[in-house]
């Protein structure tokens, strides 16, 4: 593989993760949206799950989980969180770091009506296990008559604030670029050639 361009690095992170991201969509990654998603959960202790990122922009990158899941409950915690999306076939990592916000009722309600299956993935309650089916479809009747605050699968907005891109080279060798949000807007880091031990 390739190391990385340093010339063609994009001042924006965003715009480079662009480039990355398409490339990964024409490879033979089966999930390139699939990312490990870190939060701290109790104790201080980094906690991982593997989320679907829907979209992403200069505002951020785009998920949703159901608002009562064990992730959202860290984030109302400590909103700060991060992001991993390993191509395994380009030999890519993408690590991306920042704060995560709730995106309103109207902008989750839209998403609602448009998912397929939305209405099961409401009802089941990943926390509790439902043994008696008359209890699943009594959900299912107080589902179809929800109003708009009473939706429980939100979107949330990951901002960045940290990229690092990581590119596997020859002989076992890695180049990084790392960017870092400050006062300035975005500033590249040096990438250099290191060995993966």
């Amino acid at each position: 593989m390739s190391c990385i361009d340093k010339e063609k690095l994009y001042n924006n992170p965003i715009n480079q993760f662009h480039i990355w991201f398409c490339e990964a969509l024409s490879s033979s990654e089966l999930l390139p949206n699939a990312a490990a998603f870190s939060t701290i959960g109790e104790g201080g202790f980094p906690i991982s799950r593997i989320v679907l990122i829907k979209a992403y922009d200069d505002n951020g990158f785009l998920f949703f989980s159901d608002s009562t899941s064990d992730k959202i409950e860290h984030i109302k915690k400590n909103s700060k969180a991060s992001f991993l999306f390993y191509w395994q076939s380009m030999e890519r990592q993408v690590k991306v770091s920042g704060v995560v916000s709730e995106l309103s009722n109207k902008e989750s309600f839209r998403y609602f009506l448009k998912r397929g299956g939305c209405v099961g993935c409401w009802i089941e309650d990943k926390t509790k296990i439902l043994k008696v089916r008359y209890v699943l479809e009594n959900k299912l009747k107080d589902v179809l008559q929800l109003s708009k605050s009473d939706i429980m699968w939100r979107g949330y907005m990951l901002k960045p604030v940290f990229f690092e891109f990581w590119q596997g080279c020859e002989e076992s060798l890695y180049e990084n670029a790392v960017y870092v949000y400050g006062k300035n807007g975005w500033d590249i880091k040096n990438s250099n050639y290191k060995r993966n031990i």
